[in-house]
């Protein structure tokens, strides 16, 4: 199963999901069904414009750090989960 794990690059940041979502452009409630990995699928869109905000974040308070997918999206292989 893929999970979306930004809780911790945004506490690191110091940005709050409503503030990613602001900057980001993507519906809150959209944020809201990928942290509780509610969401059925994700756009590479979606996917491209939260690391993109979150690096852009990252350059304006000169953190030094760049994101990728890795920090944001996790894969636990579960046998028993495949249909």
């Amino acid at each position: 199963m893929v999970k979306i794990d930004i809780d911790k690059v945004l506490s690191r940041l110091g940005v709050s999901y409503n503030q990613l979502a602001v900057r980001s452009k993507i519906r809150p409630n959209t944020l809201t069904e990928l942290k509780h990995n509610r969401a059925k699928q994700v756009s590479f869109e979606t996917i491209d414009r939260i690391l993109t905000t979150l690096n852009d974040i990252a350059i304006e308070r000169e953190l030094g750090v760049v994101f990728d997918i890795q920090d944001i999206m996790k894969y636990d292989y579960n046998k028993n989960e495949i249909k």
